[in-house]
């Protein structure tokens, strides 16, 4: 973690940064750092693709948040957002406003996916896991399990090889969830 005086310089340096807050014209309210002109920033929220690059806090109307980097009016960089409606959110890679590079979505209910996107899909490497525990690490396609992967089940059961549209397919290892004991047999 961060020491105590680099946390200390990180809180100075955004007070520092002077935010200012606007109210858009859909009613969202619209925090930004003060490092730019006005001008470039109210252009920026106005629906104009503004030159202005550096991050901000949209608290929406509906109550959505995002906070983080936007190039314009879209979300570029990194940066967080978090959707009241259903509890969901987004942390990670943005680019024109499309979920692409690294990143962890979360449910609501606990579960989550950590790993790459390519325009707002899963796609790539990287890991889903139930709040229950089990979970499914390896390829992804279009949001789905496909290629090669492992996924541990509920019952302890493992399976590992290839997987097509979220299923087993093709070759692969079913392993049972068994305890081994190792016996000496110099004791006997």
């Amino acid at each position: 973690g961060k020491s105590r005086k680099e946390a200390e310089k990180a809180r100075a340096e955004e007070r520092a940064m002077d935010w200012r807050t606007y109210t858009d014209k859909f009613g969202n309210k619209v925090r930004v750092s003060g490092k730019t002109g006005d001008h470039q920033v109210k252009m920026a929220f106005w629906g104009w693709m503004g030159s202005y690059k550096g991050n901000i806090e949209i608290r929406y109307a509906n109550g959505d948040l995002y906070v983080g980097g936007v190039y314009g009016s879209l979300y570029h960089g990194k940066g967080k957002i978090t959707w009241k409606e259903t509890g969901n959110s987004y942390e990670g890679d943005w680019v024109y406003h499309h979920k692409t590079g690294k990143g962890r979505f979360t449910w609501a209910n606990g579960d989550y996916y950590e790993g790459d996107f390519v325009d707002g899909k899963r796609t790539g490497k990287g890991k889903y896991v139930w709040k229950n525990g089990c979970y499914y690490k390896g390829d992804f396609v279009d949001g789905n399990f496909n290629g090669y992967g492992i996924r541990l089940y509920i019952d302890g059961y493992t399976y590992e090889g290839q997987f097509k549209d979220d299923n087993r397919h093709g070759k692969g290892v079913l392993t049972a969830a068994t305890m081994i004991l190792l016996i000496d047999p110099m004791i006997f």
